[in-house]
């Protein structure tokens, strides 16, 4: 296997790959503690998660053009306990958004979605699509790290998850 160069394949791949790791590490934890509150981000890896993917599921929907965007993951204000979903619930929203940001990251390398956007807010201010996209990417890496901070805490005695990019090209992309 070639090692991925394109900066959108890279971070397309690794964001399904770390996402898969840290749902791998939640599922060894009790619901309780998938749901304890932390002055971290959201408050809990629940709403992490679901924070992680209600983002990446809105910037999909904004760059396709969908008008209106589909309902809100995490419709509670951010830092206040969201609506329940249990982890299979959460898995399988992360397999449907990896296909979507797949289909996503090719039409934006193939020219097939408009290349500019108008903000919401500010209304009417402009910006690429591709930065759309890659808001998605490093949107998610900021929320997982705050989740990592969260496993250190709720299991000291676990060795910490490695993250990153290069660890997932060495691991993953590597005979």
């Amino acid at each position: 296997m070639n090692l991925s160069t394109d900066p959108l394949d890279i971070l397309r791949l690794h964001h399904a790959w770390a996402q898969g790791l840290l749902l791998q590490r939640c599922a060894e934890l009790s619901e309780a503690d998938l749901r304890r509150r932390f002055e971290i981000g959201p408050g809990s890896l629940h709403d992490i998660l679901v924070h992680i993917l209600g983002a990446a599921r809105y910037w999909h929907d904004r760059v396709r053009g969908l008008d209106p965007v589909r309902p809100a993951l995490d419709p509670a204000p951010l830092g206040e306990p969201q609506p329940a979903r249990s982890l299979d619930e959460i898995r399988a929203i992360a397999a449907q958004s990896d296909g979507e940001l797949e289909s996503l990251v090719r039409d934006l390398q193939q020219g097939t979605i408009a290349d500019v956007l108008i903000s919401r807010r500010p209304p009417g201010k402009r910006f690429s699509s591709a930065a759309a996209v890659l808001h998605i990417f490093t949107h998610a890496v900021h929320h997982r790290a705050q989740a990592l901070n969260i496993l250190r805490r709720l299991r000291p005695d676990q060795p910490a998850l490695e993250l990153d990019l290069p660890d997932w090209q060495i691991l993953c992309q590597n005979p």
